[in-house]
């Protein structure tokens, strides 16, 4: 008997960018929970979920030398009035809620949390393709989602944002919420992007219809070479061929400089 597979995500499709192997291994295992990623989290947390952010996380005191026996006994007795709550380091709570701030201070960003409902777990069907995902911001007229960004221009943020095919994950909610009936009178998704540097700058992007065509265009290039490799059986790597060696255009200099060190050498 086959096993269907599992709704497939974001996170893992964005990967068939990389290769159809790389899509398949994220789809598999647990995402690592990284430094990075537990910021983010609990940014999110703080900003879009006030309530259960003071319930779920605790700011964890200076202990000082952890490595001493008091700073031990210290840490250990206070880890057990934690009861479900996830400790978060200092630097990492204050970030936290200074980004909170930032963006409750932003009269557009904070329309866009008025009356709406936050991380929400939505599931829809594309082509029998069964497609899941948790949207930030969900509002019956679209959708938006929270970035935490270290960039300083909007420039920075707009590359930023290519780099990692935001505008693919933005279409593929807002299309995944629009399938689910979630949004009735679909208007273009926005970005709430919330600089985690100084001034933690805040700036509300909606997407163009260019950028939400080209998002549309990217999360289905991908799923019909996801289908197409799951139909098969077959998850090649990234370079199932033979491929041809370039150099890029930086390094073509490099013979010359070569030739110039060992002049000075």
């Amino acid at each position: 008997m086959t096993t269907a597979p599992k709704p497939i995500r974001w996170h893992s499709l964005a990967t068939m960018a990389v290769s159809p192997k790389a899509c398949k291994r994220a789809a598999e295992i647990e995402r690592e929970d990284t430094p990075a990623l537990f910021a983010g989290r609990v940014i999110h947390c703080a900003t879009l979920e006030p309530s259960r952010f003071l319930r779920d996380y605790r700011c964890q005191p200076d202990f000082g030398d952890g490595r001493t026996k008091a700073a031990k006994e210290a840490r250990a007795e206070w880890m057990t009035t934690l009861g479900a709550a996830e400790p978060v380091p200092q630097d990492v709570y204050d970030l936290a809620l200074t980004c909170a701030r930032s963006v409750e201070a932003h009269p557009h960003a904070l329309a866009l949390l008025k009356r709406a409902r936050t991380e929400v777990e939505i599931a829809w069907n594309i082509d029998g393709i069964a497609c899941e995902g948790r949207v930030d911001i969900l509002r019956p007229v679209g959708i938006a989602d929270l970035k935490s960004t270290r960039q300083e221009s909007l420039r920075a943020m707009h590359a930023d944002f290519a780099r990692h095919l935001y505008h693919g994950q933005m279409a593929w909610y807002h299309d995944g919420a629009v399938r689910a009936g979630l949004v009735t009178t679909p208007e273009a998704p926005s970005v709430i992007a919330v600089q985690t540097v100084e001034p933690f700058d805040v700036a509300v992007m909606q997407m163009s219809d260019e950028s939400l065509m080209a998002g549309r265009a990217l999360y289905s290039r991908l799923l019909k070479t996801w289908l197409g490799c799951q139909e098969a059986s077959w998850w090649p790597g990234i370079a199932p061929d033979v491929v041809t060696w370039d150099l890029p255009a930086w390094a073509e200099g490099m013979a010359d400089l070569n030739s110039d060190q060992e002049d000075i050498w």
